[in-house]
């Protein structure tokens, strides 16, 4: 079974390539087998935090790093 996504104890969230971000399907975050939905994607708000990634309570998925779709998991 192929990862979804990877989190890096840099912050950033690995996609796996065949995945997508997705802000339209759930206004809650999740992460599927097909992509990694959330309401909203934000790098900003926890930049430089101590913690990696944040599933906040009104949808928001927040990393400390960047959502990365391109790189892939090896």
């Amino acid at each position: 079974m192929a990862l979804a996504a990877r989190l890096l104890n840099t912050g950033n969230l690995l996609i796996n390539n065949a995945n997508q971000l997705d802000e339209v399907t759930y206004s809650s975050s999740k992460i599927a087998n097909s992509a990694v939905y959330s309401g909203l994607f934000d790098e900003v708000s926890n930049n430089g935090g101590a913690t990696p990634m944040r599933m906040c309570a009104n949808g928001t998925m927040q990393v400390s790093g960047i959502f990365d779709e391109y790189t892939g998991i090896s």
